[in-house]
């Protein structure tokens, strides 16, 4: 798992975060931490997942770990948000330099397949669900929030050529819902 560039384990705002921080987390402990979570996941769930499979996975000492978590719960969390912030950062970058209103839609579209896909959403879906879809309940809005951000031209356009109004995160809700349970089924 690639770690984003943004600052390190930025929690949503209205959560409170469940790490144990120490002033900085290096770029490639987190990474190590985040991919040998994925990992342990493939291999043994997230049921039975701990914290021994997660330094075994991530190569990395359990001291190093129990530094910034103090569960494999706290681990999750993080992965999920590290996940959420992944898919809006590539959404931003896959639309940023386009200006052509259908063609962004277009966009949107495949990123929100390809980010199913890419993200072992699907795999997880058929041995973790329940992972899968808190962490959609968790990360929805900003799962939202960045799907109408990418598609307000497209909303803009669609009401100037057809003189209507829509309702802009209902467009984006339409659309994130679907994919998401095209996923789930």
């Amino acid at each position: 798992m690639k770690v984003s560039q943004e600052p390190l384990l930025q929690a949503p705002q209205d959560s409170t975060p469940a790490i144990r921080r120490a002033p900085t987390l290096r770029r490639n402990t987190l990474e190590k931490i985040l991919s040998g979570t994925m990992s342990a996941i493939a291999e043994r769930g997230v049921s039975k997942l701990s914290m021994s499979n997660i330094c075994q996975h991530a190569n990395i000492s359990r001291a190093t770990l129990y530094q910034y978590f103090a569960t494999p719960e706290e681990v999750l969390t993080v992965v999920a948000d590290q996940l959420c912030l992944e898919f809006r950062q590539g959404l931003e970058l896959a639309v940023k330099d386009c200006s052509d209103p259908w063609q962004i839609l277009n966009i949107v579209s495949q990123h929100l397949n390809d980010h199913a896909r890419v993200q072992s959403f699907e795999n997880f879906m058929r041995h973790e669900a329940r992972f899968v879809i808190e962490s959609i309940q968790t990360h929805f809005d900003a799962y939202l929030d960045a799907v109408q951000e990418a598609l307000d031209p497209t909303v803009y356009a669609i009401q100037a050529e057809f003189d209507c109004t829509l309702d802009r995160r209902l467009c984006a809700e339409i659309l994130l819902r679907n994919q998401f349970s095209a996923m789930m089924i």
